[in-house]
């Protein structure tokens, strides 16, 4: 009894009005507001894959890697919709509430560390695009990144509405400058000899939006009902794979990821069209950055919660902007956050599957197992992330590779007690069938 008070204390923390969520959210707004959040940095990476690895292999890399996306998305909102749960919520289910809480801050600290870095990518291509007209000081990069940061964070006090509608004016403009910027290029990537299959592309891919995959309970909490939500994730997984491909075609070839809109500032108009967009960019991700953060933002600091909440997490983030200009360190950290968040999906992935299938197990074990496994996991990634020089996505795949096999090790011994422990002794089949 004590525990269930003490939980159901401690999801009233998180959300103490679930009646008054906002439920009113159609398969339209649920896509379009994360799929506004793929803006200027999924172009590049893209591009700066194709280069890599060729303009073929790395549009199958994304088709497969959109695809696991939409799988783990399928399972993360169908675990969390009947209750409206939001990401932490959901953990608590999973993994109990010393492990929501230590994901929690996992969440909070990879956004704080996006927010960052959205904010860089953004400075970065409008310095590019400016510099075809104008002179760019130094500085500059620093001065209008934090006053955009900023802004964004006031504008978060809107809460989910305001970032709704915001989405849904933006959306139709950064998928018409898309189409605009690739009908105004004069030279593309080639795709003939190109087609293969990557691992490391397809870590790559899952990889970058993976934490908002976990967290789309946080939003799709919202949605009018369940075939929304899941009409919702399809157009989605549709979107980016279009908006990632636009990358294919944009950002191969550049001396420098910052110059992927520079051929556009020819004039005047192109170049206020062209910081329209990645402005508009920055305001959708980071207005979506700071949603996702709420939900682990309560799980540990439920007294200040509320428009109070998205302002605070904005600041921290354009500080982490401001402060953190070193490079390396913030790639190295977002890369085990990254790893960390991995192992959570695969955990609770895989602990929601067995409960479907297992209805035996001690929910307390059951919590404590999955724990453990994402610790394991967890360990793994500093591991191969600190002492190994072997690339990102073998990291990526060893953590979850480490939680895949950890938990498929715990459930085969357990069941195999607990089945032998019913077929010898009677007081443990009187049990079972109770």
């Amino acid at each position: 009894m004590y525990n269930r008070v003490s939980m159901k204390k401690h999801l009233e923390a998180i959300d103490p009005n679930p009646h008054l969520v906002d439920r009113h959210q159609n398969f339209w707004h649920l896509a379009v507001i994360q799929g506004a959040s793929f803006g200027v940095p999924a172009l590049t990476i893209m591009g700066s894959l194709s280069d890599t690895y060729g303009a073929g292999t790395t549009f199958n890399s994304i088709c497969i890697g959109n695809l696991i996306l939409w799988i783990i998305g399928l399972a993360t909102v169908a675990m969390a919709f009947s209750e409206r749960k939001n990401a932490i919520q959901n953990l608590i289910d999973y993994i109990g509430k010393p492990g929501s809480i230590l994901g929690g801050l996992v969440l909070l600290l990879a956004f704080l560390f996006w927010y960052s870095l959205q904010l860089r990518g953004t400075m970065s291509a409008m310095s590019g695009a400016l510099q075809q007209q104008v002179s760019v000081q130094n500085g500059f990069d620093i001065r209008v990144g934090t006053a955009l940061g900023l802004f964004v964070a006031l504008l978060s006090l809107g809460g989910i509405r305001l970032i709704r509608w915001t989405a849904v004016v933006a959306f139709p403009f950064l998928m018409a400058f898309l189409l605009y910027a690739l009908f105004m290029k004069s030279q593309f990537p080639v795709f003939k000899g190109t087609w293969g299959i990557s691992i490391h592309a397809i870590a790559v891919v899952i990889a970058t939006p993976l934490p908002g995959v976990v967290n789309l309970p946080t939003f799709f909490r919202h949605s009018r009902s369940r075939a929304h939500a899941f009409f919702a994730l399809t157009l989605l997984t549709i979107f980016i794979i279009c908006i990632e491909g636009a990358g294919i075609l944009l950002g191969s070839g550049l001396p420098k990821m910052d110059l992927i809109f520079a051929y556009l500032s020819f004039d005047f108009t192109n170049l206020i069209i062209t910081i329209l967009f990645i402005l508009m960019s920055l305001v959708c991700i980071n207005l979506v950055n700071i949603y996702f953060v709420s939900a682990a933002w309560a799980a540990m600091l439920p007294r200040i919660g509320g428009a109070k909440e998205f302002a605070i997490v904005g600041m921290v983030g354009t500080i982490a902007f401001t402060f953190f200009q070193a490079r390396d360190p913030l790639y190295f950290i977002e890369n085990v956050l990254d790893g960390f968040i991995a192992c959570l999906g695969i955990t609770i992935l895989m602990a929601y599957l067995v409960r479907r299938i297992v209805n035996h197990r001690e929910r307390g074990f059951e919590k404590l197992i999955s724990g453990l496994c994402w610790l394991i996991g967890c360990i793994t990634v500093v591991y191969m992330q600190s002492w190994t020089s072997l690339q990102s996505s073998i990291v990526f795949f060893s953590g979850i590779g480490a939680s895949g096999l950890a938990f498929l090790l715990f459930i085969f011994v357990e069941e195999t007690i607990w089945s032998f422990m019913n077929c010898v002794s009677p007081t443990h089949k009187l049990a079972s069938k109770k």
